[in-house]
C-alpha cells in the first residue's frame, strides 16, 4: 500500500504541480495521511491542527518555503525545503520522512503487543507489578498494583517517575535497588522505606534477561515489610510489593 501524503499550499498552481508529481509515487489523501506538506501561510492558519498532529504517533510535517523560517515554526515541522528544489532531492527528503513514519508506526505496534503480553503475564500475579523504563518512568502496572495505588488515591501513575510516586522525591533515592542494578548489572537487595505505602521494605532486585543481548533487560524487585517494624505492621494488609523494571538500555 502506498504511503499517503496531504498537500496544503496556498498557491493553487504550485499545489497542483506538486500533487501531480507526487501522485506518480504516492497516494494523495486529506485523511489518514503519513506526511503533511504545507507552506508558511497555511501553517499560520493551521497551527493548532499541526500541534495536535504532533501529540500522537510521529507524523512528519514538511514545510515548503522561499525564505527563512521562524523559530516558532521550526518547532512545528520536521523538515524544511526551500524552493526551487530538484525533484530528486525532494523525493529523497520525502522518503526519509516516510521511513521515519513507518518506523514509528511499527514501534507503536510493538509497544502495544508488549503491553498486551505484559498484561497477560503480570495480571495473573496476585502481587502488584510495575514496569519501569531506564529513566524510571512507570510504563505499566498490573491490576494488583493499580488497585493498591488507587486505594491510596494514586490513579494516573503511568508516565510518572516511580521515585516521585513511591518516595515523593525528585530523583531515585540512594538505596534504590533498581539504581544499583543499573550500575552493577546484577541482582541487588536493599532495605528501604516506601512512604506512600507507609512502611519499610526489603527490596530484592533480580535482572531477568528478555533477549539474547543485554540491550533489553527486565529487573524484578520483590518488597517485603521489615519484620518487627511499626511501619511494616501498618501495611500488613497490603500484599508484598513486586516491581518489574525494564531497562531498555545497555547495562
Amino acid at each position: 500500500m502506498k504511503p499517503k501524503i496531504r498537500v496544503e499550499l496556498r498557491d493553487e498552481a504550485n499545489r497542483k504541480l506538486l500533487e501531480d508529481f507526487l501522485s506518480e509515487r504516492y497516494e494523495l489523501s486529506d485523511k489518514g495521511f503519513d506526511l503533511l506538506i504545507l507552506d508558511e501561510a497555511t501553517l499560520k492558519i493551521r497551527e493548532e491542527e499541526v500541534r495536535k498532529l504532533r501529540e500522537g504517533v510521529f507524523l512528519p510535517v514538511l514545510l515548503v518555503t522561499r525564505g527563512r523560517v521562524s523559530k516558532e515554526h521550526w518547532e512545528l515541522v520536521d523538515e524544511v525545503i526551500r524552493v526551487p528544489i530538484e525533484k530528486r532531492e525532494l523525493l529523497k527528503r520525502i522518503e526519509t520522512l516516510l521511513r521515519a513514519r513507518k518506523q514509528a508506526i511499527e514501534l507503536k505496534k510493538h509497544s502495544e503487543m508488549l503491553e498486551l503480553e505484559l498484561a497477560l503475564l503480570f495480571d495473573a500475579i496476585g502481587s502488584p507489578v510495575l514496569v519501569i523504563s531506564p529513566d524510571f518512568d512507570i510504563i505499566y502496572g498490573n491490576k494488583s498494583a493499580s488497585q493498591i495505588l488507587s486505594a491510596i488515591g494514586v490513579r494516573d501513575f503511568v508516565g510518572q517517575k516511580c521515585y516521585r510516586i513511591l518516595h515523593g522525591t525528585d530523583k531515585p533515592i540512594d538505596v534504590c535497588p533498581a539504581l544499583a542494578a543499573i550500575k552493577s548489572g546484577r541482582g541487588e537487595t536493599r532495605e528501604m522505606e516506601i512512604p506512600i505505602l507507609g512502611g519499610t521494605f526489603v527490596v530484592a532486585t533480580t535482572p531477568i534477561q528478555r533477549r539474547r543481548t543485554q540491550e533489553n533487560t527486565t529487573h524484578r524487585d520483590r518488597c517485603e515489610p521489615v519484620e518487627g517494624s511499626e511501619e511494616g505492621n501498618e501495611v500488613a494488609s497490603i500484599p508484598a510489593l513486586k516491581t518489574e523494571r525494564a531497562f531498555e538500555g545497555r547495562l
